[in-house]
């Protein structure tokens, strides 16, 4: 696992077990700035409840055979879910393959949580007020109970306007705009 430390508090190893340098740039702006995020929600918890309340990370990127794992193990993880980063995952389910098509690759980055030290209902209360009060940037915040195993968690993912903030258009959509093509697209030159 990689040791690298994206944010003081989180590494990379506890969002995904994939090396640094198999993950492509527009996955790890993801990764980063979730990590940023959980930064922020470690402080504000810390604040409100005035002690240390640690994060810890019980899922982060997920693969399709992730997915399939959590399916046998009595879970129930959506094909749409914002735990793929990005990265296309096929769909099953019919009725999610007629809005999206046979590939969802719209997802922007989520990981599930447990405050430690805390009521995990009180945090999630807290982490949902400051989001509408637009002091968190999250996109999704879902306090997920599984009765049957006697656990809870709280699910925090990017907000879907990262896809498209400036940030991310400038190092992922922003191209040239004018260009000129002397042989047949094998090269180009600005206007």
């Amino acid at each position: 696992m990689s040791e690298t430390k994206l944010t003081e508090h989180f590494r990379l190893s506890e969002f995904t077990r994939v090396s640094v340098e198999s993950i492509p740039k527009v996955q790890m702006f993801l990764i980063k700035s979730l990590a940023n995020q959980l930064e922020a929600v470690r402080t504000i918890l810390t604040t409100e409840f005035r002690k240390s309340v640690p994060i810890h990370i019980t899922s982060g990127w997920r693969t399709r055979e992730d997915f399939d794992r959590l399916v046998s193990q009595g879970y129930h993880p959506s094909e749409t879910s914002d735990h793929y980063y990005g990265v296309p995952i096929s769909i099953q389910a019919l009725e999610k393959k007629l809005k999206w098509g046979d590939v969802y690759s719209y997802s922007v980055g989520a990981t599930d949580i447990i405050p430690v030290n805390v009521d995990i209902e009180k945090a999630f209360e807290v982490i949902c007020q400051k989001a509408k009060d637009k002091i968190l940037f999250l996109g999704q915040v879902i306090h997920e109970y599984n009765r049957a195993k006697g656990q809870d968690w709280i699910h925090l993912s990017n907000s879907p306007l990262l896809m498209y903030s400036q940030a991310f258009v400038n190092e992922f959509l922003l191209r040239s705009q004018f260009l000129v093509s002397n042989d047949g697209g094998v090269s180009y030159n600005a206007k």
